[in-house]
């Protein structure tokens, strides 16, 4: 009895084998809740979890940074390290965001936090800037990537995403963590015959509309991207440090209904709400950048001019509520009304402007 059952299982395991082997072989690969509307492109999100090698799984991010690789380092961050002791004369800004953001990497690293460390050390030494950006993420990852770099010690935050919280997927972000992030998904996912499984499950799981077509929605919606900036707001206000949220930019019009630009425009909305809302400075780079192509590398990531001239704009928005600047508190808070409403419109401008897209 016992000789049949080790038999049985030695057999299994060679069968599982040879079709590990065989799907390798043929590059099998399943990106669960597969998205197949009018051309959109499959969820990418198991993907940064699992195939980038610059990333690794997390059961709260879905993703995170892998450290000491080509793009980040040791503490999961762009850019020179800082210590984990903060100088008393130190100023530490934590730029936190989505890919534009993050920039590019390789020898040049184009990258407006970069940029904008070096304007404002050009003004004193004492000022650093923390690139905390990461290709993918949404305010869903942000809020949690910002209470991370609390550790920093941070004096002032920037704030940037809103584009891929609008992207439309078959779950959110926040069902994603523990729909498809149970524990036994995640080891399986790691062979492809745990992918083939997982493939019949989530297709026997999913609902499909009458249509045929996979229930959309987005990756955050604009309520949530609200509360997560909102929340992100009063944890700054709690540990004295200054928030600042910037609007997402982008350029072009949508190709149809189910493209993230045609949600867009309402989370440049909802940025400049919560901004009045909880007081926090907006700068509205969106207003900045609308329809100057000559700063984009595509419709939603800066060139090097664009990260150029993104870090000057902030630059000249912050400056007012930097240690040792010249001006009065009256001209300071001019300067933050400047800010949010962008540099040529009142807000109802940009409210406008943003609908009509």
């Amino acid at each position: 009895m016992v000789k049949a059952i080790f038999l049985v299982f030695f057999s299994l395991l060679i069968a599982l084998a040879i079709t590990e082997a065989a799907l390798r072989a043929i590059h099998y690969s399943y990106s669960p809740l597969k998205i197949e509307v009018k051309g959109n492109p499959n969820d990418w999100r198991l993907k940064h979890s699992f195939q980038d090698r610059h990333f690794v799984y997390d059961p709260d991010l879905i993703w995170r940074p892998e450290k000491n690789n080509r793009v980040f380092n040791a503490q999961g961050y762009m850019g020179k390290e800082l210590p984990a002791e903060k100088n008393d004369h130190e100023y530490r800004i934590v730029a936190i965001g989505d890919s534009n953001t993050l920039g590019w990497f390789g020898k040049e690293r184009y990258n407006w936090p970069r940029y904008l460390e070096e304007l404002l050390a050009s003004r004193d030494k004492t000022f650093f800037v923390v690139n905390a950006g990461v290709w993918g993420y949404a305010s869903y990852q942000g809020e949690k990537r910002f209470e991370e770099s609390l550790s920093l010690k941070p004096d002032m935050v920037l704030i940037s995403f809103g584009a891929n919280d609008a992207h439309m997927v078959a779950v959110s972000d926040a069902e994603f963590t523990t729909r498809v992030f149970s524990r036994y998904k995640a080891f399986l996912y790691r062979f492809r015959v745990g992918q083939l499984i997982i493939a019949f499950l989530e297709k026997a799981m999913t609902q499909k509309k009458e249509s045929g077509k996979d229930e959309l929605v987005h990756r955050v919606s604009v309520e949530e991207y609200k509360h997560n900036l909102t929340k992100i707001v009063e944890i700054s206000k709690k540990n004295n440090i200054v928030c600042i949220l910037l609007t997402r930019p982008f350029i072009g019009k949508p190709h149809d209904r189910l493209s993230w630009k045609y949600f867009a425009p309402e989370y440049v909305k909802a940025t400049v709400e919560v901004g009045k809302e909880t007081g926090a400075p907006v700068v509205d780079i969106y207003s900045y950048f609308k329809d100057k192509e000559q700063y984009f590398a595509d419709e939603s990531h800066f060139n090097e001019d664009g990260h150029k001239f993104a870090a000057k704009v902030i630059y000249d928005q912050i400056e007012s509520l930097l240690p040792g600047s010249a001006l009065t508190n009256r001209q300071s808070k001019k300067e933050n009304v400047d800010a949010t409403f962008g540099p040529n419109a009142s807000l109802n401008e940009v409210l406008e402007c943003c609908s009509t897209m």
